[in-house]
């Protein structure tokens, strides 16, 4: 999970020298040259024998930090600042990941995972009654509720926008010709499909552990 080479999986020779010979032969007539060596964390792991790393890869960066998050603020507040996903629904969280392509519905299909688990989950209800507010937009809600009890964060802010933005233009609704200027005019006429993900992955995880280690002091 934590290698670049998300098309290829990487094992062991002592692992695959304790499977059966059919099974050896069936690895072996698929392996592959790989360009890369361990990463520090798989390294740490593996080798070392160091438990308990942060990952390294965007994607598993943002699910270790939602998590954690999510347990420290409930503990804090009394609720939660992002409602539990329904167990139906917790595939949006496990399958958000960095594209493994630059395939447009595997785009749409990770921001629509993103906008389920951040901007439809914000907890608006329990922000107003916390803040004794009448609030109706969930992310400003949020972001006034950061600001007043956490640390404000404008490029969390930012990012939720472009997620809610970019699913209401390319997925809730037909694309019109807005859709064609519409990642430029936010900031990414430079970006892959893949780096505007793993931007968006990075931008809110960077501020969950913000938040994190606020509370944790």
């Amino acid at each position: 999970n934590n290698n670049k080479n998300l098309d290829v999986v990487k094992v062991y020779l002592g692992d695959l020298g304790r499977l059966d010979r059919s099974e050896q032969s069936h690895w072996l007539a698929h392996n592959i040259v790989s360009f890369s060596g361990l990463s520090n964390v798989q390294y740490k792991r593996d080798v070392l024998a160091i438990p308990f790393l942060e990952p390294e890869m965007p994607d598993l960066i943002f699910r270790h930090y939602y998590s954690r998050l999510h347990n420290l603020f409930t503990k804090h507040f009394g609720f939660s600042v992002f409602k539990p996903l329904h167990k139906q629904d917790q595939a949006y969280l496990d399958t958000i990941r960095v594209p493994l392509s630059e395939d447009l519905h595997e785009f749409e299909k990770i921001i629509l995972n993103l906008s389920k688990v951040l901007c439809d989950s914000i907890n608006i209800k329990s922000i107003n009654k916390y803040l004794d507010k009448n609030l109706t937009n969930k992310i400003e809600a949020l972001g006034l509720f950061t600001k007043l009890k956490l640390i404000e964060d404008n490029d969390f802010v930012s990012s939720l926008r472009k997620i809610q933005l970019i699913r209401s233009k390319s997925i809730a609704h037909n694309k019109d010709e807005g859709y064609d200027y519409l990642l430029g005019n936010l900031g990414y006429s430079e970006h892959t499909l893949t780096k505007i993900v793993i931007d968006l992955l990075l931008t809110t995880s960077n501020t969950f552990k913000q938040w994190y280690n606020h509370l944790i002091i």
